[in-house]
């Protein structure tokens, strides 16, 4: 089940399609990816809540009938285990497929089914870190608007609000639940102020014992996999490394769906 970014507020599932194809068809796996319901409107829980009841659906056997009774062409034929699903997301749609993994966790899904892995690409793990903090790392002219960001940020939680809460932070959920988190790959991006944190979220869980693979992507910005520049030069870099995390997203699902 793959979710999109947007800082929760905006984006559609429909704005994935290229990672979704890709994967399908390089992994050989049907791909789920939910529209969730955004801030302002509904905050925190509501995206991880119904994104939970999306995956309850699919462990509980409901994708497999929806694909008996589709009427798209050869659908009927498609086999899928519905007890092992892996998740990935962008941006905040990695913030939630993290959040996810780590209440599958502590709220185990209907019919045994288990999170085999988790792919996160330029996540948003630790929303505790001040945001001055985090620009202070990386160029502020190479990152989102600063009003962008904040925005994203009081939209999602308003007042009061708790940034340490672990499904809002998945980085900060106690050892006991890191422990128990599948195989992660965590893909950054050098210029990025959320890449800092994402790369201790990964030395962190392979300190605790969890089979990681992280790679941070140098000479290229948050999204570089799917927002637009009209920069010759940065569409190459940005080019090159969209296909080698693809690249490495989908061995990782080959090795833990297949």
């Amino acid at each position: 089940m793959h979710l999109h970014g947007g800082g929760w507020t905006i984006g559609r599932p429909e704005t994935e399609a290229p990672i979704c194809r890709y994967l399908a068809d390089n992994v050989g796996v049907v791909v789920v990816s939910p529209d969730y319901r955004k801030a302002p409107i509904y905050p925190y829980p509501h995206a991880l809540e119904q994104c939970y009841l999306v995956l309850s659906w699919i462990a509980s056997g409901g994708l497999s009938s929806a694909l008996q009774h589709s009427r798209i062409e050869h659908a009927k034929y498609l086999r899928i285990d519905p007890t092992r699903v892996a998740l990935s997301g962008g941006s905040a749609g990695s913030n939630l497929a993290s959040a996810l993994s780590n209440l599958c966790v502590t709220r185990p899904l209907p019919n045994g089914a288990t999170v085999v892995a988790q792919a996160l690409l330029y996540p948003a793990l630790n929303l505790a870190v001040p945001y001055e903090d985090k620009l202070a790392q990386v160029d502020p002219a190479r990152v989102l608007p600063q009003w962008m960001s904040r925005f994203f940020l009081r939209a999602y939680l308003p007042p009061p609000r708790s940034v340490s809460d672990p499904f809002v932070s998945p980085a900060l959920a106690p050892d006991a639940v890191l422990r128990a988190l599948p195989p992660t790959i965590i893909l950054t991006a050098a210029y990025d102020y959320l890449a800092q944190e994402a790369d201790e979220f990964a030395a962190e869980l392979r300190a605790v014992g969890v089979a990681v693979r992280h790679r941070r992507f140098e000479d290229v910005g948050h999204a570089f996999d799917g927002i637009p520049t009209s920069d010759r030069r940065q569409r190459l870099l940005n080019s090159k490394a969209r296909d080698e995390a693809w690249g490495m997203v989908a061995q990782v699902m080959r090795e833990t769906l297949l």
